[in-house]
């Protein structure tokens, strides 16, 4: 065996045993029943032990799960989150769209409140500008803590549960966990405390025996992983988000997508995590059916960007009925108290007459939002006190709408039905423009701060210790707007109102090297555990170079070897720069990850691109460098060890530039196709600008051959010339094969013959001291820079792509903020 091939024979028997380690690895992972049973049958007549199964962890008792949600309680006083005309508009083509408009309202410890209303209602905008997650567009309006103007901080104290979860299908609950503790938490949890808090949030979410199961889904490529079902993913995420101990939990669309039992149960877990340990939850929801919708204690109802209704779900029906005069609501025709508040404020469609009186026109939508922000202004005025905060939806709110609540009502049915009668007044004054008498309120309460030298633009711009305009002192948070709400307050809510902006202090969230850590990690067990990744990427990699391999096997040093070898060298950059396209559906995916992870602000953006980069880097190396050493031993390519690692180098190089370019395409354009698009126009002026298929000095046009500066093939194929070639030579004694000659002849044939002979005997019979110099070949394509010049350019080019990709990604974080 010569040194040729020895190095292609180990390079490819190195790649099998790579990919039998990684494909074994994943299988053990992805699939531990089957690796199970295999472990069985191999332990067949040795004893029974060694094959036995694990017993599975049992489901934790109602008693355990109950002694976990008393740890959840957050630290320090709950926190009561009110918000005071709060508005979003956007400047359009067509001149300025609001979409929420002096919307106000109070989401109070130990209760789970309810946004709900059509599609297109505010819903999602109002949910993110009370989680501080909008910074898109104009936003106005105040949101206070404990009375007091939030702070930078708040973000950490609360938790986000986005509509669809991020979690990664080869990642186990338990591991997932992991990262987002790591991620989360403060600086001082030391690994025994995260595990801990880990086991006590799933168990009070009654996840614990699912610890060590998939996630499971869909894979980049198509292949689908089993493991939990919807209703547990949303467990986990809502266990997930109380992992940091947070005050307030937001959650956007909770029961979506799931069946009606599994939304009954996590909107149970909610209600019943909200009065074991304090939390304020607030979550949107979209037609809730008669039993989710007696977990809640308080809704807000918007339509239009409107605000209609905001209180307890049992004052829903009274201020609708009684205040305004709508209806009567009829449990047989119209279904829940939920159903028919939903179908009551939709102006979109005609409804039938069963319904009574009904909102029907913009005009009738504005008239009644006016009258509850004309009622909830007078109740804040009077300085409001909030109801029991502990009482269970099933107690004090009776069936949430009918029976005691009604009765607790009556005394307050005058006064509401007074102020719905003065809002309707003003509505009518200003009818003809959809909320006008709302837009009318906010544009005095805008005008107001302008005139006080407040800033109306940003939420959270309200200086320490100051109110907005039309804000309750910071002593008296805007409460309830209707009168049932002036009943005692309880101890929780005592709590509540205290503590102010000292109740919002700082939290340091892990350090950058932490955040890299955890990172790096979560990115080696995804990449490792995904079997057409890793062991996928080696395969391709490999066969592909032993079918190269076998086409150019043993391309000799002869003149027609020297034909061939310049084509190899220009087929090995080509190839490298299509291989990226294979696993083009990674990149769309991990753009979807991020985008997940940094609107949750779990990491910085420089921490989650170094983890990413230097976590690909040894297996880019691995296949790079078995693909181009078989096709290197293969084709019996010059046995040089400077050359060898040479052209090694600018393989991987070309490859890993190619890479990150369709990494680049991807964060930069709105979906995969236009991805692959602008790959494909780069990909193209990197083979025609390659200076292999037509030499720059033979273009007619010279200025178009200054694009080879944005090839990388140029480059590697420049530095793989230098690396075969560059002092070099060759004997001819052998002379040049008949059949080239022959072709000659046949291309000159008007020459004289005397004189075509005589070059063809020459060609033939060279003499035994010819000599090929192969540096002619380096002339031949102008090759003026040295071997380190084109690596260093490669190198330039890879770096510039890179910071290219982070202040692409740095603005797509920004960009994805809503």
């Amino acid at each position: 065996m010569d040194t040729s091939d020895a190095l292609w024979i180990s390079a490819l028997a190195f790649a099998h045993v790579y990919v039998v380690f990684f494909a074994l690895r994943a299988a053990s992972s992805l699939y531990p029943a089957a690796v199970h049973r295999v472990k069985g049958w191999l332990c067949i007549g040795r004893g029974k032990s060694c094959c036995a199964a694990q017993p599975a962890l049992p489901r934790p008792r109602s008693g355990d799960i109950w002694m976990a949600a008393t740890k959840l309680l957050p630290r320090g006083a709950p926190l009561e989150l009110s918000w005071e005309g709060l508005g979003c508009s956007y400047e359009t083509q067509d001149g300025v769209k609001t979409v929420l408009q002096d919307v106000s309202g109070v989401a109070r410890p130990y209760e789970l409140q309810a946004l709900m209303g059509p599609s297109g209602a505010g819903k999602s905008t109002l949910l993110d500008i009370l989680a501080a997650r909008k910074t898109v567009g104009r936003l106005t309006g105040t949101v206070k803590v404990n009375g007091a103007p939030r702070g930078s901080s708040f973000v950490r104290l609360t938790a986000y549960v986005p509509q669809e979860d991020a979690f990664l299908p080869t990642m186990t609950v338990q591991e997932t966990c992991e990262l987002h503790a790591a991620l989360r938490l403060g600086r001082g949890a030391t690994r025994a405390r995260r595990e801990e808090r880990i086991e006590e949030v799933l168990a009070s979410m009654n996840m614990l025996h699912a610890r060590h199961t998939l996630v499971g889904g869909v894979l980049p490529g198509g292949l689908a992983l089993r493991g939990l079902s919807g209703g547990e993913r949303r467990r986990v995420s809502v266990a997930i988000g109380c992992l940091a101990h947070p005050k307030v939990l937001f959650l956007d669309e909770p029961t979506s997508g799931l069946d009606a039992c599994s939304a009954l149960a996590v909107v149970e877990h909610l209600r019943d995590r909200a009065a074991d340990s304090g939390l304020t939850i607030v979550a949107s929801i979209h037609q809730p059916r008669a039993s989710v919708w007696a977990a809640f204690n308080s809704v807000s109802i918007l339509s239009g960007g409107l605000l209609m209704y905001s209180g307890p779900t049992s004052g829903l029906l009274p201020w609708f009925e009684g205040g305004l005069g709508y209806g009567p609501w009829d449990a047989d025709a119209h279904g829940s108290v939920a159903d028919w508040a939903i179908d009551l404020v939709n102006a979109g469609f005609t409804k039938p007459t069963s319904y009574g009186r009904t909102i029907e026109t913009d005009e009738d939508l504005a008239s009644a939002a006016a009258a509850f922000s004309a009622h909830y202004s007078a109740s804040s005025q009077r300085g409001s006190k909030p109801q029991q905060p502990g009482a269970a939806p099933g107690s004090s709110h009776g069936d949430n709408g009918r029976g005691g609540a009604r009765d607790d009502a009556q005394s307050d049915d005058q006064d509401a039905a007074s102020a719905a009668e003065a809002g309707a007044a003003g509505a009518r004054a200003a009818k003809g423009s959809r909320g006008g008498a709302a837009a009318a309120a906010a544009a005095a309460a805008a005008a107001a701060a302008a005139a006080a030298g407040g800033v109306v633009m940003v939420v959270d711009a309200a200086p320490a210790g100051t109110d907005s305009p039309g804000a309750p002192p910071a002593a008296a948070p805007p409460r309830g707007p209707l009168g049932w709400l002036r009943r005692g307050a309880g101890r929780r809510d005592n709590a509540a109102a205290t503590g102010g902006a000292a109740a919002v202090g700082r939290v340091e969230g892990p350090s950058w090297w932490r955040q890299f850590q955890v990172l790096l990690w979560r990115e080696l067990l995804s990449t490792m555990r995904n079997p057409m990744d890793v062991a996928g990427r080696m395969i391709i990699f490999a066969y592909v170079a032993v079918f190269i391999g076998l086409i150019f096997w043993r391309l000799g040093d002869d003149v027609d070897g020297l034909r061939n070898r310049l084509t190899l060298l220009y087929s090995q950059a080509q190839v490298y720069l299509l291989m990226p396209y294979v696993y083009m559906s990674l990149y769309s995916s991990d753009k979807a990850y991020f985008i997940a992870d940094s609107s949750a602000k779990l990491f910085r953006v420089s921490a989650y691109y170094a983890a990413k980069t230097i976590a690909v880097i040894p297996f880019v190396l691995a296949n790079v460098l078995a693909g181009t050493l078989i096709v290197y031993g293969m084709a019996g390519l010059r046995l040089d060890a400077g050359s060898i690692v040479a052209h090694c180098v600018a393989c991987g190089l070309c490859y890993m530039t190619a890479q990150q370019v369709q990494a680049l395409a991807t964060i930069l354009t709105p979906n995969q196709d236009s991805a692959f698009i602008i790959s494909i126009a780069w990909t193209c002026i990197n083979l025609y600008e390659s200076n292999f298929l037509v030499r720059f000095s033979d273009m007619t046009h010279s200025w178009i051959g200054g694009l080879r500066y944005v090839s990388a093939v140029y480059y590697a194929f420049s530095g793989m010339l230098r690396a075969e070639f560059e002092g070099a030579s060759a004997s001819c004694a052998g002379g040049v094969a008949p059949d080239l000659i022959a072709s000659l002849k046949a291309l000159v044939p008007a020459a004289p013959a005397s004189r075509v002979q005589m070059a063809a005997r020459t060609l033939e019979q060279p003499g035994a001291d010819c000599r090929m110099d192969f540096n002619a070949v380096l002339g031949y394509f102008n090759l003026d820079w040295p071997m380190w010049g084109y690596i260093t350019a490669l190198l330039i080019y890879l770096g510039a792509v890179h910071v290219a990709s982070y202040l692409a990604l740095l603005l797509l974080a920004r960009k994805e903020r809503r």
